[in-house]
This record gives C-alpha cells, sequence and structure tokens, in this order.
C-alpha cells in the first residue's frame, strides 16, 4: 500500500507520537536513528520543543537526519492493536523537523542549502519562514525563488520575496520571477516583490 502527500504523513507521525509518549533527549537521539520512519520524525520533532541547549551528540544527529537516506516502511497500530506496515515516504518531514531544530544555532554558511531546501517542507507557515529568514543567502536564491511559486503559502511567498530583496544584486537572477509575483493577486505579496525588484536594482 502506497501514502504520500503532506495530510498523510501527519497521520503517522500523529500516531507515532502517541505510541513513543513524552521523549527525553537521549530517548530522542536514539530515536532519531530507529527502523521505523515515524519514529525518526517524532524524535525530529521533540528535539525542537526539549531545553536549548542539547547536547551535541543530538545536534550531530539531527544533522545526520537532514542528509541520511530514510527507511520508507511505517508501523501503523490500530484501535484494535492491529499492525500494519504501510510503505510511506517520512524523508521530507524528518529532514525539515532536524532542520527547524537547527534553527537556533549559528550553523556554518555552507549548510544553509540543505538545511533550506528541508525547512521548506515544514507544515508550520512560522517555522518555514524562520528558515527563509536565517538562511537566505546567494547560495538560496534558488529555493527562496522557489517559495515565490503561487501554489506556495501567501506569507511564506512573501517572506521569501523579503528575503530576496535584502539579498540585493545577489538576488539579481530572481528579477523575472519577482516581476511575476509583482503582478499575482495578493496586495501584501505585491507590495514584498515590488520592494525586493526596486532593492535589487539599486544595488546593482
Amino acid at each position: 500500500m502506497e501514502l504520500s502527500g503532506t495530510p498523510k504523513h501527519i497521520v503517522f507521525l500523529v500516531c507515532a507520537e502517541l505510541s513513543l509518549g513524552t521523549l527525553d533527549e537521549v530517548g530522542a537521539r536514539t530515536a532519531l536513528s530507529a527502523k521505523d520512519p515515524a519514529e525518526r520524525g517524532v524524535a525530529a520533532r521533540c528535539c525542537r520543543v526539549l531545553a536549548a541547549p542539547l547536547q551535541a551528540e543530538t545536534y550531530a544527529a539531527l544533522r545526520l537526519a537532514l542528509t541520511s537516506t530514510h527507511p520508507k516502511q511505517a508501523e501503523l497500530v490500530s484501535a484494535h492493536n492491529a499492525r500494519h506496515v504501510l510503505r510511506v515516504d517520512l524523508s521530507d518531514a524528518i529532514r525539515a523537523a532536524a532542520a527547524a531544530a537547527l534553527l537556533p544555532l549559528d550553523e556554518p554558511a555552507a549548510t544553509w542549502p540543505t538545511l533550506m531546501q528541508a525547512i521548506i517542507h515544514h507544515e508550520d507557515p512560522a517555522v518555514v519562514i524562520a528558515g527563509l529568514e536565517r538562511w537566505a543567502c546567494a547560495e538560496t536564491v534558488p529555493t527562496l525563488v522557489l517559495m515565490l511559486n503561487k501554489e506556495c503559502r501567501v506569507p511564506v511567498a512573501v517572506a521569501a520575496a523579503t528575503a530576496l530583496g535584502r539579498l540585493g544584486a545577489a538576488a539579481a537572477v530572481a528579477v523575472a520571477d519577482l516581476e511575476v509575483t509583482a503582478s499575482r493577486d495578493d496586495e501584501a505579496l505585491r507590495q514584498a516583490a515590488t520592494a525586493a525588484l526596486a532593492r535589487i536594482r539599486q544595488s546593482r
């Protein structure tokens, strides 16, 4: 049985949270390498809400989760305790949660593209926006441009346009996409894209 898509991955994570209960830091770090991908996702999410700073070993495990190949079989336990093993790809959710847990740290600039590519899959727009703002640089311009897409949530697209504007000349390749965004229906998005275009053109 195949399952994919954001709404369905949340089901697996919630079920795993109910099964695992509250994790302390050691438990979360151990679960980051569990065979069940849902447990990995829950562990990464737990790390974000645990009291900081975490141990160096935990941060190392989160960084590994950003680049690891994750299992694609998760176990779902029904209300009657029947166990079902289903195919589901939770890789994006695991990586997004790991990136969110790393937000408070001063990660090396060389890792920003990987971090931003991960965090854009987070279900919370506020977390995505925090990642766009923190890791905006010349190397992450392609991801910021991707976030201007009309399929993206408007607050996220506004944050992406604003970040591109702050980059100035380094975001010159985004001009055409910002021009399209400046003609969109949402007023806040139009204003953000127009302001970004002005800043980029002034900095050339």
